[in-house]
């Protein structure tokens, strides 16, 4: 994996880091990146943070996003995106690469 990237907000980086490491949907998503990294395509996730009405509280969401170029894929910064997360496809270095904001 590549080192997480952080960039600069109220909040602690850490506490930031530690919530996406240890929700499980995020680590759901991470778990899907790694089955993919085999394949031929790039595929990525933003990781929203926001507040969930239904649960009266602040929650991580990761959104699967792909594209039809095989070794990239479009990942929007800024809002509520706290991170991203995607993988390398087999046709590039094979592994899963994720950060946090």
């Amino acid at each position: 994996m590549t080192a997480p990237v952080l960039v600069e907000n109220e909040d602690d980086p850490c506490d930031i880091l530690n919530g996406l490491i240890n929700d499980t949907k995020v680590i759901n998503a991470i778990n899907n990146l790694k089955a993919k990294t085999q394949g031929i395509r790039e595929y990525g996730y933003e990781i929203e943070y926001k507040y969930d009405s239904n649960a009266e509280a602040y929650a991580y969401d990761p959104i699967l996003k792909t594209s039809g170029n095989e070794l990239s894929v479009s990942l929007a910064i800024g809002g509520y995106i706290q991170g991203h997360a995607h993988n390398h496809p087999k046709a590039a270095l094979s592994l899963p690469s994720w950060g946090g904001y």
